[in-house]
């Protein structure tokens, strides 16, 4: 009977850091092979329940589209001023779904999106800031009753004469998430053969 040798733990087959010049490329091995793998094995999973998903929902006449980004901003003037410039690196993560369906009792769309804000130096500064659009129509009672909708979030300057920028990603006392909401609930049918009719009432907030 052969003998089994004891399985031992392996570790990244990392040398000892070298003169200098040759630093760099070792940790970046070295990194690379501590972590690659768990991250490949992270995405793999979360691509293949991405596209379960989207089976699931293309199956009843939906799409189902998550994805998430990131971004790297950096600046030397984090909040815009004429002294006192401050230099920052920001971080933006932004996980998004996307619904949609063309068929069926519900129709329309939805994008949304979380996008978390780190500042590297003024973490007070650190926000959530949420972003959507959205509009659809439902048949509630069928060919008679239907139900209108759309729904929005946004980043809005709050005055013409404040601070103004161009991205969200730097602070601003002069911006603010706005969000709006419409419901529009409405009958439509026939006299007999020969006039149709609609009444309509509309809810905004």
């Amino acid at each position: 009977m052969a003998a089994v040798r004891p399985m031992e733990d392996r570790q990244p087959d990392c040398p000892r850091l070298r003169p200098a010049l040759q630093r760099r490329s070792l940790v970046r091995r070295c990194v690379g092979q501590a972590v690659l793998p768990p991250l490949v094995g992270i995405f793999g999973v979360a691509a293949l329940g991405s596209v379960n998903a989207q089976e699931s929902a293309g199956r009843a006449g939906w799409s189902i589209v998550p994805d998430i980004g990131i971004r790297e901003t950096l600046t030397d003037n984090l909040h815009l001023a004429s002294s006192d410039r401050r230099a920052e690196l920001i971080t933006e993560v932004s996980p998004r779904l996307r619904l949609s369906s063309n068929t069926g009792l519900v129709r329309g769309f939805l994008d949304y999106s979380l996008t978390g804000i780190v500042y590297a130096r003024e973490s007070s500064s650190n926000a959530v800031q949420q972003a959507l659009r959205a509009t659809g129509s439902a048949e509630a009672i069928e060919k008679w009753a239907y139900i209108d909708a759309s729904a929005s979030i946004s980043q809005q300057n709050i005055s013409a004469l404040g601070t103004q920028t161009v991205g969200s990603s730097l602070p601003n006392d002069n911006r603010t998430e706005v969000a709006s909401v419409r419901l529009s609930p409405y009958v439509r049918g026939r006299f007999g053969g020969f006039a149709e009719y609609e009444a309509r009432v509309s809810f905004e907030a």
